[in-house]
């Protein structure tokens, strides 16, 4: 696995800079105050910072073209999936497991690597992207990998996904006659957000519940997301109308629409 380079959330100040000519720092603050209230405290506000800043065109100089990527750089980029390679899983140092995903990106200027870890492959598997779908990477890094320029989307960088891909069919897995899960609420990834087409931002998070000596973990998607949040570490929940996918042979248990979640 290839070490990944430590990197420095920017704040909301180095984020101002950017935008200061068009937007007083009071209105600045105020949108994200406001955005902060009506995502109601699901991410945090450097991250709503960095939308806004995408929102107004001045994410670095908005997109560049895959032709113009250097290493060790922060780069917003558009452009459409032309081959996906197989999932790997990887064990690191400490024996806990990743997963990686390459793919490859290409615009009318050339083509790079796209390197996807652990759940921003879920979100990919989520919204059916295939090959020849389109994608927009918002703060993405580089570096030099094997094959040349590879671009990466790491914990500060975000997917945007256009709207005509969100409504894709699934493809379903059998489901049991109740559909009803139980068990104890375990862990409870941070929440993560994805760009709509429309601007908006969409949510994603993941749990994990105990059923005995089993584990099951779900991936929630946008209302529920908000839903889990008053649940604690350690309740019992009941989970109904839960959906079932199959993605690559692999059994996954979704959260979206008319699921329901209650502390039993």
């Amino acid at each position: 696995m290839p070490n990944t380079p430590l990197r420095m959330q920017p704040t909301i100040t180095q984020l101002y800079q950017k935008i200061k000519d068009i937007m007083p720092l009071d209105q600045f603050e105020q949108e994200i105050n406001h955005y902060d209230a009506v995502w109601e405290h699901l991410i945090d506000k450097n991250l709503i910072a960095l939308y806004l800043v995408d929102k107004h065109g001045r994410n670095h100089l908005s997109l560049h073209h895959i032709k113009d990527l250097q290493p060790n750089n922060e780069y917003v980029v558009q452009g459409t999936i032309t081959a996906i390679q197989n999932e790997r899983t990887f064990t690191r140092k400490n024996g806990t497991t990743g997963r990686v995903l390459n793919l490859d990106l290409s615009d009318n200027t050339g083509t790079c690597r796209l390197v996807l870890w652990n759940d921003d492959i879920d979100l990919l598997k989520q919204h059916h992207l295939t090959i020849h779908s389109p994608i927009k990477i918002i703060n993405g890094y580089t570096k030099t990998g094997p094959n040349g320029i590879e671009l990466h989307l790491g914990k500060w960088g975000m997917l945007d996904i256009p709207e005509t891909t969100h409504s894709l069919p699934s493809t379903p897995l059998p489901q049991a006659k109740e559909n009803i899960l139980t068990g104890i609420l375990i862990n409870r990834e941070p929440s993560r957000p994805f760009f709509r087409d429309n601007g908006e931002f969409g949510f994603i998070t993941k749990i994990s519940l105990q059923q005995n000596n089993t584990y099951q973990e779900i991936i929630l998607w946008n209302e529920k997301v908000k839903e889990i949040q008053q649940f604690k570490i350690g309740d019992q929940l009941t989970i109904e109308a839960y959906t079932e996918k199959n993605n690559n042979g692999t059994r996954e248990l979704h959260l979206n629409g008319n699921s329901t979640i209650r502390k039993t």
